[in-house]
Order: C-alpha cells, then structure tokens, then sequence
C-alpha cells in the first residue's frame, strides 16, 4: 500500500500496490491535482516487479523452503514538502543533488 499526500490541499489517500500496475493517471481525490506521468509510470513499473517478484517466490516455493516478503510501512513523507523558495534556492545550487536519495546522488 502506498500513502500519498497532496501538498495542495494536505489530504492523504492510499493505493495498494496491487492496483498500481494499470493506472494511467493518478489524482488527489479532494482536489483535482494529478501526480506527475512519469511518477505514475515508475509506480506502475515498481508495482509489476513487486508482483513479478511474489509470482517468482509463489511458484519457487517448496514445503519449508521457501520465502514471504511484506513492505514494512513509514509514515515518513518523502520527499519533503517544497517551500516557498526551494526550487529558487535549488537552482542557484551548483551540486544539487539530482537524486532525493544520497546514495543515488551524482556530482559533476
């Protein structure tokens, strides 16, 4: 299941991975505001490897050799709400990270 929250109006709702893997488009259900295309691309590739994965594990499976996986929830937002000035300030920053995730993150 995955939490999202819209900043525009600060309203959460949930999708389970398991109705991720044919939506075209996805929007805050208060407001209208739709989660970028290429964000809903990445959680529909995300959600058909999960399943790939638990079909692979389903049918690998023998009797006590074998293995279950569960995604542990957070309640931890990421990444941040922007403020007012972030992407200003981001701009002038000449090693901005190009990735949320420091380990992912390139420098020139």
């Amino acid at each position: 299941m995955l939490k999202f929250h819209c900043h525009t109006c600060e309203e959460s709702f949930n999708i389970s991975f398991e109705n991720l893997y044919n939506k075209e488009s996805i929007c805050c259900q208060n407001c209208g505001h739709y989660v970028p295309t290429d964000v809903v691309k990445s959680l529909r590739d995300f959600s058909t490897a999960y399943m790939d994965a638990v079909d692979s594990l389903y049918n690998a499976g023998e009797y006590k050799k074998c293995w279950s996986l569960s995604i542990a929830g957070s309640d931890t937002l990421v990444p941040k709400k922007k403020e007012k000035l972030s992407n200003f300030l981001d701009n002038l920053d000449n090693n901005k990270n190009v990735s949320y995730w420091k380990h992912r993150s390139k420098k020139d």
